[in-house]
């Protein structure tokens, strides 16, 4: 494990973003915004690879260039790893992805991409650099260009919608007290 970096210029993934940025389409924006990137073996290997019969998309997960497959291997570690698991772990092979995580970037200063809450639990127990994915998210859009920035804000501003028409209260099926909620909310909403 020597030969690999260490510090915060390095991230490391847990399946989630992986998964959620591929179904988009947009999984190479990670290696774009993260260009060294690692996921344990555990993730690659139990949680995308052994899903490929059902989810023939996660090979481009696999064949992502900017993500490197590490293996947690040091005897400490990988007692980190199964008293995270035996502590956080909702069954046998559930949660090791987020435990090996937690391992890899408590051990090389990394951040890990992890989204789930025990997972984060043991990241801070353990002193490991972590964000979730919004944060990942939020943190990235800060560097984007004046044209990429204004192309998001455009597709977010909210568009004008159709003047509702307002139920009487026997139509609305509530109180005189619910109908006036109503009312002010479709009101507002003009």
């Amino acid at each position: 494990m020597s030969s690999l970096p260490s510090g915060s210029g390095s991230v490391c993934f847990d399946t989630t973003a992986l998964i959620h940025f591929n179904a988009i389409g947009e999984l190479d924006k990670l290696g774009e915004w993260f260009p060294s990137a690692f996921a344990p073996a555990v993730v690659i290997e139990e949680e995308i690879r052994a899903h490929l019969d059902r989810h023939p998309s996660n090979q481009t997960i696999l064949d992502a260039r900017w993500l490197e497959k590490v293996d947690v291997t040091e005897p400490d570690d990988l007692r980190d790893v199964a008293e995270i698991h035996r502590r956080f772990g909702r069954g046998a092979n559930q949660d090791r992805g987020e435990a090996e995580v937690v391992v890899l970037c408590a051990r090389h200063r990394w951040t890990g991409i992890i989204d789930d809450s025990s997972g984060q639990v043991a990241a801070r127990d353990y002193r490991a650099p972590h964000c979730s994915i919004l944060t990942m998210l939020l943190a990235a859009t800060a560097t984007w260009t004046d044209s990429a920035r204004s192309g998001v804000e455009a597709a977010l501003r909210p568009r004008r919608q159709p003047r509702r028409r307002v139920l009487s209260p026997h139509r609305a099926g509530g109180t005189s007290t619910a109908f006036s909620g109503l009312r002010r909310a479709v009101q507002s909403d003009r």
